[in-house]
This record gives structure tokens, C-alpha cells and sequence, in this order.
């Protein structure tokens, strides 16, 4: 009998172990799934939110084409008013009796005060000693302040005074 009760003792405490272990590893699991389910639940917010940016990204995209295609429409009606409006002008100032000279200062100042946002343009033409004409310009972004740059020398022929704009029209 003494046998069977150290017997049923030992037994008693081993499975008094495995009761604990159960129980600790059964702990230790609802911990890994509960923390596997904070780690789901956070990548489903992380999705969402992720979701959430590119669609308002692709909406702010989607506006800022939209703006930029409005602008562009604005843009070539404003080329094409300004065009229309420039060939009025040189017709009126033919019809006026103006020289040719005349003509190209317009042309001038007005490609200057496009390309720049110039203020005030002086054109000071001359003639060369070949009879061919010499223009000299000088420009003021401030006209509160008497400060004049110089462009230097416009040159005469379409082509270069092309290149002269294009290249800064040395200012």
C-alpha cells in the first residue's frame, strides 16, 4: 500500500507538472494570438491608410492635370488673342505711315517684355555709317528706381535678333 501511495504521489506530482505546463504553454499561445491578431489588425490600418493616400494622391494628380490642361487652353487663348492683337497693331501703325524700324521696335519690346517681365524697355536707334540701323536697349525691372541695364546693341537682321532673344537678349 505504501507502495501504491508513493506511487500515486509521484504520479500526482507529474501530472501536477504537466497541468502547469499545459497551462503555461496554453498562456503563452493566446499571448502569440493575440499578438498575432494586434499584428493583423495593424496591417489592415496600415493598408488602409496606405489606400487611402494613393487614392488621394491619384486624386490630386488626377486635379493638377485637369489645372495644368485649363492653363494650357488659357495659354493658347491668350498666344492667340496676343497675336491677333499684334497684327492689329502693326496694321494700324502702317495705316499711320510708320517706318519699318518702327515696326521692329514694337517687335522688340514686346518679345523683350514677354520673355522678362520687363517693366521699361528704351530702345535709342541710330544709323551706322553703311546707313543700316543701330539700335541700343536698356531695361529697368523697378521703376521707382532709376537704375537702367543695358541690353546692348539689337542686332539687325530677323535671324540673329532671333538668337539675341533666345540667348537672354544680353540681360
Amino acid at each position: 500500500m505504501v507502495v501504491l501511495f508513493v506511487f500515486a504521489t509521484i504520479q500526482e506530482q507529474r501530472l501536477g507538472d504537466n497541468v502547469r505546463d499545459v497551462t503555461q504553454l496554453e498562456q503563452q499561445l493566446a499571448e502569440a494570438d493575440q499578438a498575432l491578431l494586434d499584428a493583423k489588425a495593424r496591417e489592415r490600418e496600415q493598408s488602409s491608410r496606405r489606400a487611402a493616400l494613393e487614392d488621394e494622391r491619384a486624386a490630386e494628380l488626377a486635379n493638377a492635370k485637369g489645372d495644368a490642361e485649363r492653363l494650357r487652353g488659357e495659354v493658347q487663348v491668350l498666344r492667340q488673342a496676343f497675336v491677333s492683337h499684334q497684327e492689329e497693331t502693326r496694321a494700324e501703325l502702317e495705316k499711320a505711315g510708320l517706318p519699318e524700324q518702327a515696326l521692329e521696335n514694337l517687335e522688340v519690346l514686346s518679345r523683350v517684355l514677354e520673355k522678362y517681365s520687363v517693366f521699361e524697355v528704351d530702345l535709342h536707334g541710330e544709323r551706322g555709317e553703311g546707313g543700316e540701323a543701330i539700335n541700343r536697349c536698356c531695361y529697368r525691372t523697378d521703376p521707382l528706381l532709376d537704375e537702367w541695364r543695358p541690353c546692348g546693341l539689337v542686332p539687325p537682321a530677323a535671324e540673329d535678333r532671333e538668337r539675341w532673344f533666345d540667348e537672354g537678349a544680353s540681360g
